[in-house]
């Protein structure tokens, strides 16, 4: 794999760079487990939002469990997110003090993203699956993607080959827009603008994914939000645990929505 990799590299057509990223997917999901380092950005109305974090992967069984500090006009929450299956659970200061006011003893929401897949179909392979990160890999290694060589540069201090990755925005959006899927989901993504979501992939010597960075824009009608997220990869093969909040802790979403919505609805 590694040597394949470094052939496809030394050759300067866009077939070639396109195979480079494919072969990075194979080999991170191969090696079943990584460790990750993460960092946000989010720019909107001349507010500056950053966030940062850690965590670690099981591209085998589909889990993730990561820590996110995001600052925000002088103020800090951490958030925390565990993956497990088909099922996201998303925890920490920022929802835990918002679901006790509600909800005592809920401090975590969990979001069945088997559902979402399930309403997509066999086109579920667009951004309703970029918090699964084998799902989310996975997307790069779809054939057709336009994919430009960027050149050599360094990640944390190891020699990288860089390529740029454009999804095919009609799809994306059409994907996204399906009758089947819930109405929130269908709300929120009407407002990407598909044709600013790009990523950047960088690959090492050695053939595996060392970073990806995502930016997305976002548009409302009372703001544009310009978003990076960046994920640096380490520590490929290590064994690792990942499991579920205790359930009496949790509360699933659709039933957060309900109950928001009875709230705001006058009698």
């Amino acid at each position: 794999m590694a040597l394949s990799a470094l052939l496809v590299v030394a050759l300067p057509n866009p077939s070639s760079a396109e195979a480079v990223v494919i072969n990075s997917v194979h080999s991170a999901l191969a090696d079943r487990t990584a460790h990750m380092d993460m960092s946000v950005t989010v720019d909107s109305g001349g507010q500056h939002t950053t966030g940062s974090g850690s965590g670690v992967l099981d591209f085998t069984q589909n889990a993730m469990q990561l820590h996110l500090d995001v600052e925000a006009a002088g103020q800090q929450v951490g958030i925390d997110e565990v993956l497990v299956g088909q099922t996201l659970y998303m925890g920490g200061d920022a929802f835990g003090s918002l679901l006790n006011q509600q909800f005592p003893g809920k401090s975590w929401l969990s979001l069945d993203l088997g559902s979402i897949q399930k309403a997509l179909g066999s086109n579920a392979s667009s951004l309703s699956n970029s918090t699964n990160p084998a799902a989310m890999l996975r997307l790069l290694e779809q054939r057709g993607n336009t994919v430009v060589a960027l050149g050599p540069s360094t990640v944390n201090g190891t020699a990288v080959q860089g390529y740029a990755v454009t999804f095919d925005p009609a799809k994306m959006r059409a994907e996204l827009q399906s009758p089947s899927l819930p109405s929130w989901i269908r709300d929120a993504t009407s407002q990407v603008d598909f044709a600013h979501v790009t990523m950047k992939v960088y690959v090492d010597g050695g053939g595996l994914l060392r970073r990806w960075t995502q930016s997305m824009r976002v548009t409302t009608a009372v703001s544009t939000l310009d978003t990076t997220d960046t994920m640096d990869f380490s520590d490929y093969g290590a064994a690792l645990q990942v499991s579920a909040p205790p359930p009496d802790q949790v509360l699933p979403f659709d039933q957060f929505l309900q109950s928001s919505s009875t709230e705001l609805t006058p009698s």
